[in-house]
């Protein structure tokens, strides 16, 4: 197998255009409630869709999970891959984005 080829996007600027959309997946106020972080930078090898990490923690003394998100560069919304909190490491996570990364690779 080839060498995983793609793309990477700021956060910062995922952020941005899916505030100009009129979306709330970065918003202050959604970031806080899910106590989520961001990476810097999403992953894309289709330029259609870039993938990235973020975790939640739901309580004080809850851990930290992990979820992969999916942002559409068409639509400029954001959508969960399996379930919210689905990992519990990051390692885990960019497994399955690498996994996603080399299938929208073969397409293109």
């Amino acid at each position: 197998m080839g060498e995983l080829s793609y793309t990477k996007i700021p956060i910062a600027e995922l952020k941005q255009r899916n505030e100009r959309a009129g979306h709330y997946f970065f918003s202050k106020e959604t970031t806080r409630f899910f106590r989520s972080r961001y990476p810097e930078n999403a992953y894309t090898a289709d330029k259609k869709k870039a993938y990235f990490i973020t975790s939640e923690q739901r309580e004080d003394d809850s851990p930290r999970l992990y979820s992969i998100r999916v942002y559409n560069l068409e639509t400029d919304n954001v959508k969960t891959i399996g379930e919210t909190q689905e990992h519990p490491t990051r390692d885990s996570a960019w497994r399955t984005i690498r996994d996603l990364l080399a299938e929208d690779s073969k397409g293109v």
